[in-house]
């Protein structure tokens, strides 16, 4: 499905239609041919899909309807940026799935009632710097407790000069809880020496909300 954001003419479109899809990049919008996705089920697309289906049926099975009313309470009274940088409303359930996912996925307690505090402040300062080829030390400036975490996506390698883009980003994975600063990551893959990486890092709390994303860039040593 496309999103698409209407002017005097149409001035803004992000998603497919029939076998066209419709992005952007620095460059601007641009137009391609839809391709079919490959499915590679690797093991860490078995593992998110196995959070979801179990979310997915707790929402059913376990939660009250007290429970996932909080849900929808929370749903109508926040939005979500869409890919067009639109503010947009989501689901009781999609908010469910999307807080759970990241506490389950970050090794922390499955919540079963909407966020009641808003969620983590950005991080004040964030300075990825490459230990190896296959690993990263991250100083921030906050401190966290109560069960708090960083988590850590990048994108790269690159050569020197590329653009962030989240949306290419890989997540690389979460800090135990209430980390010293400086915290240590492994790579999901090597980073050959002299290139360029861009990491993305935010605050996890435990009510599976994120704050905003602080980015920087290191070289591979």
């Amino acid at each position: 499905m496309a999103i698409i954001r209407f002017g005097v003419n149409v001035s803004e479109a992000s998603g497919s239609i029939a076998g066209t899809v419709f992005s952007h990049n620095k460059g601007g919008p641009y137009v391609r041919n839809r391709r079919t996705p490959t499915n590679p089920n690797t093991a860490r697309q078995q593992t998110v899909r196995v959070i979801f289906a179990g979310l997915a049926a707790d929402w059913s099975n376990i939660l009250t309807p007290a429970q996932r009313g909080t849900w929808d309470t929370y749903a109508e009274a926040n939005t979500i940026l869409n890919a067009l940088g639109q503010a947009v409303k989501q689901t009781g359930l999609a908010w469910f799935l999307q807080c759970n996912a990241r506490l389950i996925d970050a090794g922390l307690t499955r919540v079963v009632e909407a966020p009641t505090v808003p969620g983590p402040t950005a991080l004040t300062t964030f300075t990825p710097t490459f230990t190896s080829t296959t690993a990263i030390s991250v100083v921030y400036a906050v401190v966290l407790a109560g069960g708090e975490c960083l988590q850590l996506w990048l994108t790269g390698p690159h050569t020197e000069g590329a653009s962030p883009n989240f949306r290419q980003a890989r997540l690389i994975g979460y800090s135990a809880a209430d980390p010293a600063s400086p915290a240590a990551f492994t790579l999901p893959r090597e980073c050959p020496a002299g290139t360029d990486s861009i990491f993305y890092g935010t605050v996890l709390d435990t009510q599976g909300l994120i704050g905003t994303y602080s980015v920087d860039r290191d070289t591979s040593t």
